[in-house]
């Protein structure tokens, strides 16, 4: 079973209710439908512009995104920013009493601009079969689970739903809790509302688990083989200013990490200040401890002022 997990970032909210049923809502919504053996998993960022983290979130979940533009205006350049900072190269976009013009002139030396432009006269039908031509590519390994939500269910245990965002799950496999280092293994698998014994590579899953309670495992933890993530509070990292920030950066700014549903608090140390539209390794400390793949590129958001997203990170060394 194929799952295509997609962000929408229609800021009309019209579209991922035509094309699926909702699942779940936070300060994002998902919403699931199944065609055959293919499953559409949309990411829509409801509590955007409000709040960036919903926004953040849904890019970091999904694969790829649908691109409604029904205005250029300030949300406009916002996403357009965060789009390349997240380094979203497959998507699509749809134009809604807009300029065509204006907006492929706009893009024309980003990413999105090699992005199809789909018509808004298709049907539901038709967009869902546009959206699921193309298959996914997944890590085989390691093993990795993208938690987003977690609870008690009677009768059976400690619940979690995520994404399956490497490796093949399996019923009985030994995983760890990150961040920290909680050993943990799974007792039942379901996909789809079906009991399993392994899902397959990105699958959106439910796994019932053995060693963790529901208040030791939060939104934006990850469920992966031992040794294959990292948990820190502080290290180097590369950071990356766009030239579209309009300010730099010194030692003791206090900025926002977003990796994965992580959104953490981070205080800078640098060398000398950091100017938009330059790059340089900095040290850094956080006020929550983060987990990420070794060498994981992040965002870097400047909560109090547009644009917020201002640049992106790779983690370094990390302890």
């Amino acid at each position: 079973m194929t799952h295509y997990h997609i962000a929408v970032l229609d800021s009309t909210k019209s579209y991922a209710k035509l094309l699926a049923k909702k699942t779940q809502e936070t300060d994002y919504v998902i919403y699931n439908h199944k065609e055959g053996d293919k499953v559409l998993c949309l990411y829509e960022p409801h509590a955007y512009p409000d709040k960036i983290q919903s926004l953040l979130h849904c890019l970091n979940a999904s694969d790829t995104a649908l691109w409604v533009i029904s205005a250029v205006d300030a949300d406009f350049g916002e996403i357009t920013l965060a789009l390349m900072q997240a380094g979203k190269k497959d998507g699509f976009i749809i134009l809604k009493d807009v300029d065509e013009a204006q907006v492929k002139a706009i893009l024309s030396k980003t990413p999105m601009a090699a992005w199809p432009l789909l018509s808004a006269d298709l049907s539901a039908v038709e967009l869902k079969a546009k959206l699921m031509e193309k298959e996914p590519v997944y890590s085989q390994s390691p093993k990795r689970v993208l938690v987003d939500a977690c609870f008690e269910v009677r009768g059976v245990g400690t619940v979690v739903l995520g994404k399956a965002e490497a490796g093949e799950i399996s019923v009985h496999d030994n995983l760890e809790l990150f961040p920290g280092k909680t050993h943990l293994s799974v007792k039942s698998i379901q996909v789809q509302d079906e009991d399993i014994q392994k899902a397959e590579l990105g699958s959106r899953v439910g796994l019932s688990l053995k060693g963790a309670s529901p208040d030791s495992v939060k939104r934006g933890c990850y469920l992966a083989e031992s040794a294959s993530m990292k948990s820190f509070t502080k290290g180097e990292a590369e950071l990356v200013l766009s030239p579209f920030a309009k300010e730099g950066i010194e030692s003791g700014t206090e900025l926002f990490f977003s990796y994965g549903l992580q959104y953490v608090a981070a205080k800078l140390e640098l060398s000398s200040p950091l100017a938009a539209g330059s790059k340089s390794v900095v040290k850094f400390s956080l006020l929550l401890p983060m987990a990420a793949l070794e060498g994981a590129r992040f965002l870097v958001v400047r909560a109090n002022k547009r644009p917020r997203i201002i640049g992106y990170g790779v983690f370094k060394a990390v302890q």
